[in-house]
């Protein structure tokens, strides 16, 4: 149920968004690519190597490979992009492939302040978030979860951050906002 009106909210939130945007949408749709790689949140795992070493793996941590659609404004001043995407991190660990996964739907409404120079913000939901242990560490499971995220760009390249908490079925949560840096194409 509660992924259900997780869900539910995210619609209703990228349907407010599409609403605000100006009435002169045209039908200039555009696909849309981008990869973003972000760091931050809780550390969710620990790992110690046999040289001493320690490598910490972060909740909002990873790379996010996303495609979608994008609609743009007749005066280009306005955007609105539709994206889902894979979001993968992984440790450096040669005998273990202990990971976190997530799928990421996003809607973003765009302002572009010049041709060049743009900001964001909208909804973004991550699901089927897992941690993989690998049989060295439990395996945990994360309820589907919606934030905000954040950009701020120029023509292709932009820094990001996304604020978001992971929750577990037992109660347990993770913060996993995360500052990143991201790069979009539209094709």
């Amino acid at each position: 149920m509660r992924a259900f009106l997780l869900m539910r909210t995210f619609v209703l939130a990228a349907s407010a968004a599409l609403a605000l945007l100006p009435a002169a949408l045209t039908a200039q749709a555009t696909w849309v690519a981008t990869l973003d790689l972000e760091y931050g949140g809780d550390t969710v795992a620990e790992l110690l190597f046999t040289d001493g070493s320690t490598q910490e793996l972060k909740a909002g941590q990873g790379g996010t490979l996303s495609f979608g659609r994008q609609l743009r404004t007749r005066d280009g001043r306005y955007a609105f992009r539709g994206t889902f995407g894979y979001k993968f991190a992984t440790t450096a660990a040669e005998n273990a492939d202990i990971k976190m996964t997530r799928f990421v739907l996003e809607g973003h409404a765009v302002r572009f302040l010049t041709p060049d120079i743009h900001i964001g913000l909208g909804p973004v939901a991550h699901f089927g978030t897992t941690l993989d242990g690998d049989g060295f560490m439990p395996d945990v499971a994360f309820d589907p979860s919606v934030g905000a995220r954040f950009t701020a760009g120029w023509r292709w390249v932009y820094a990001g951050y996304t604020v978001m908490t992971y929750r577990t079925g037992s109660g347990a949560s993770a913060n996993a906002s995360a500052l990143g840096a991201g790069f979009s194409y539209a094709f």
